[in-house]
């Protein structure tokens, strides 16, 4: 299918201490798009590995739409993410975590939706997990419409992301000290700015995207065993509820159930 509507959307990717091999796959599922105007900013959180970095600057090396920074000092996923974004000339954002793999089509099906509706400005899709050694494709999750109330229960629609460029920086960017629940933090406060039942939020209902059950996960330590969480990514998602009540005025506790956060 040929779009009239050629957006340029600009993947960005934090990086901290990724095995190489790891991170050559996420970056190449982004290169291997079908739907090729796109730019791919990568900024490396200081890594202590220096086979991450030299695997970064073998990539930047292949393909000129790949831009990379890397940082002077260990700031965490915030401040990386961020200094991805400063690197960005595209229409939207795409968010792409280091160990994960977005599908070949995930640019091109979002686009598509995007020459339906160009007022759209925040877009989610399906995913799946993978298995470390990338061979098995498992617990497909199947996300619904647009609801703010889930959203404020769990971070539902977690990956792919694709978000106005504007409405990112309108409302503030990813927030130092949400570290671990960055995400979460940054759609509660665009789901605020766009409203309860939005029209600008779409869901596309195909998996395009598989997150990579790995130990260099929060996310799958958290499932498997909370012990191994890291613990901030907890605080900060309670942090961020607790952000969001206040902004909205609203009266509410917090509670955690079955390693949710959950407001009452």
């Amino acid at each position: 299918m040929k779009f009239k509507y050629l957006p340029k959307i600009s993947i960005v990717i934090p990086v901290f201490n990724t095995p190489p091999k790891i991170l050559r796959e996420c970056v190449l599922s982004a290169i291997n798009q079908t739907y090729k105007n796109y730019e791919i900013c990568i900024a490396d959180d200081y890594s202590e590995n220096k086979f991450t970095k030299k695997e970064i600057i073998n990539l930047a090396s292949k393909d000129i739409r790949i831009k990379v920074f890397f940082s002077k000092k260990h700031e965490k996923i915030s401040a990386a993410s961020n200094a991805a974004l400063r690197m960005t000339t595209g229409d939207y954002i795409g968010l792409l975590d280091h160990d994960d793999i977005l599908w070949p089509n995930a640019l091109y099906e979002v686009v598509k939706v995007l020459n339906r509706n160009p007022q759209l400005e925040l877009i989610y899709t399906d995913e799946d997990q993978i298995s470390n050694d990338g061979m098995a494709h498992i617990e497909p999750m199947i996300k619904p419409s647009f609801n703010f109330n889930f959203l404020r229960t769990t971070n539902y629609m977690g990956h792919f992301l694709v978000i106005k460029k504007g409405l990112v920086l309108n409302v503030g960017a990813f927030r130092y000290g949400y570290d671990g629940a960055q995400d979460y933090d940054l759609l509660l406060r665009i789901t605020h700015k766009l409203g309860i039942k939005s029209n600008k939020v779409f869901h596309i209902p195909k998996i395009l995207y598989s997150w990579r059950r790995s130990k260099i996960s929060t996310a799958q330590n958290f499932s498997v065993n909370k012990q191994l969480a890291k613990k901030y990514a907890i605080f900060a998602q309670r942090k961020a509820l607790t952000s969001d009540l206040q902004k909205r005025g609203i009266k509410g506790e917090i509670i955690e159930l079955i390693s949710k956060l959950v407001v009452l």
